[in-house]
């Protein structure tokens, strides 16, 4: 009897496992893309070469790169079609950000074109504050 109850708990802990797994994978993983403390848009999707959060990392490191270059909160941002035609990419101050896909629509309920405005605009808003911020003298 004891070892029938066992067996049985240990089938319930496994299903319990195996569900909670389950639901974790089936939960979207997003990565936050953030400029000068201001959190500028959220990564949801990989690429056909990169995982999600490869992808945010070279973000990450294309809006560091951006905010280095800039002294003031001076930003001009464009969407342009790719070249295959198969989404959009967001240049600011003639650094490739971000190539919006597909995916990146599809993942935030929009289609490519809009999500690459929303993006940019974001972008635009964002820049100017977050260079100020980090222009402020240390207390």
């Amino acid at each position: 009897m004891r070892r029938s109850m066992s067996v049985g708990i240990c089938l319930l802990v496994l299903l319990v496992v195996i569900c909670a797994t389950a639901i974790a994978q089936s939960l979207p993983k997003t990565y936050d893309v953030y400029m000068g403390g201001y959190l500028v848009f959220r990564i949801r999707t990989g690429s056909e070469e990169l995982t999600i959060k490869e992808r945010r990392l070279i973000v990450q490191q294309r809006v560091t790169e951006l905010m280095k270059c800039s002294d003031t909160g001076d930003i001009n941002v464009v969407v342009t079609k790719t070249k295959d035609g198969s989404g959009y990419n967001i240049v600011a101050n003639k650094v490739q950000i971000i190539t919006v896909s597909s995916d990146d629509a599809r993942t935030n309920k929009n289609t490519s074109w809009k999500q690459a405005k929303a993006w940019e605009k974001n972008i635009r808003e964002t820049f100017p504050k977050a260079v100020a911020a980090c222009k402020k003298p240390a207390k």
